[in-house]
Order: C-alpha cells, then structure tokens, then sequence
C-alpha cells in the first residue's frame, strides 16, 4: 500500500523500477480525505525504487528511507517487500 499527502494535486501516480518508471502505468486515487493519494501494489519479495509523480513533477516519498539519487538528481524512495 502506498499514499502521499498531496491536498492541491489533479494528478498523482506512482512510479519505479516495478513499472519501468512508467507515469501512466499506475496512476492513484484521492482518498476520501480529499488530501491523501493511495495505490494498492502487489510487488514480489524484493528491494524497489520508486517515487510520485504529482502533477508532472517527480516527489520522493517522505515517509520512505531515499537512496542516494537517480540520473535527474532526485533522490528515489525505497521500499523492502518480505515474502510471506
């Protein structure tokens, strides 16, 4: 499960290594909160890149541990998936 506080945003997906960085492959839903964008992903066991894409812009999440950074100079989240 994923989500970002994003209130002001048309449009938030999320992107990474999963999805070939695609902005169009996943895109999130806003929550009834109307401030929170969430996606359900289902990801085998593994270590992931990722980040969001609100409104055309590239955010790393600030819940999430950063790497070090990609080739644009943004730091990208990471995510650990366990086996169950």
């Amino acid at each position: 499960h994923f989500s970002v506080v994003a209130p002001s945003a048309a449009n938030v997906s999320i992107v990474g290594d999963f999805n070939h960085w695609s902005p169009t492959a996943l895109p999130m839903k806003r929550s009834v909160d109307g401030r929170t964008w969430e996606i359900d992903v289902k990801l085998p066991e593994g270590r992931y890149n990722y980040a969001y894409v609100v409104d055309g812009q590239i955010a790393r999440d600030p819940s999430a541990p950063q790497t070090g950074g990609d080739d644009f100079g943004v730091p990208n989240s990471v995510v650990m998936v366990r086996g169950t």
